[in-house]
């Protein structure tokens, strides 16, 4: 599994220098709060679709050995994620009634279709491992790079965000990232197996895959948010105060 592992971190240490990461961190800081307006509905679905992720497709009702049940342990902790993206939608302003067939055409608008098929396939790449406890693990900690990678770089804007309005961010914020490293998977029970090749090179290929996913998944917000005035440059001065 080591080398699963070490592909994963390949992976995901590959797309440190991805353009929309790049436009986050170089906006304008006083438009904090305008960008996550504009993201926020686009997580949404992502979310809740995470926590079915963790609550139907990658826990096992009876696990049957330490690796079943590290893996449905850490994503029982996983599936709670949701209730800071709700504290969140409060702070910034976005939960103000309205009927349940906006809220549902907002939530499902066409924009944010790719971010909808980026979850899909993570929960087809999920049912197709067959219950496989490794290509789960593989998967698992697949998806665990990546939110750890962009939340790490969004939490710097929710520190722009809480510096002006003196109100906190969770699920945008620093309590995320850190939620996620205190509770990290055990690695150490899968580190020393030592898969037979067949399933090694397979292990491997769905965290290609999803990589593959997620750079689609960056690529999009990037289409999405480069143009949009929340992500307008700072001033050179501006950068160098902040």
């Amino acid at each position: 599994m080591k080398q699963v592992f070490d592909n994963i971190n390949k992976r995901k240490d590959s797309f440190k220098d991805h353009p929309i990461f790049e436009i986050s961190l170089k906006s304008d800081p006083a438009l904090a709060k305008e960008r996550f307006e504009f993201w926020a509905p686009g997580f949404i679905h992502l979310s809740m679709t995470f926590r079915d992720i963790n609550t139907v497709f990658l826990p096992y009702k009876n696990p049957e050995n330490d690796y079943q049940r590290e893996i449905s342990e850490h994503a029982a902790v996983d599936a709670e994620h949701w209730h800071m993206l709700l504290k969140d939608l409060d702070t910034l302003g976005l939960n103000k009634q309205k009927s349940l067939n906006n809220a549902i055409s907002e939530i499902w608008d066409e924009q944010y279709r790719p971010a909808r098929e980026y979850m899909y396939s993570v929960v087809n790449r999920l049912v197709n491992t067959n219950g496989c406890h490794f290509k789960k693990m593989a998967l698992m900690e697949s998806g665990e790079a990546g939110v750890k990678l962009f939340f790490g770089v969004v939490a710097h804007n929710s520190e722009e965000f809480e510096r002006i309005y003196k109100q906190q961010l969770y699920y945008f914020g620093n309590a995320h990232v850190e939620d996620e490293i205190a509770h990290a998977a055990d690695l150490s029970i899968f580190d020393e197996v030592e898969l037979d090749p067949e399933l090694r090179d397979e292990c491997i290929a769905l965290t290609n895959e999803h990589f593959d996913g997620f750079k689609q998944f960056l690529d999009y917000k990037y289409q999405l948010s480069k143009d949009h005035p929340a992500f307008q440059p700072a001033k050179e001065a501006e950068l160098l105060a902040s």
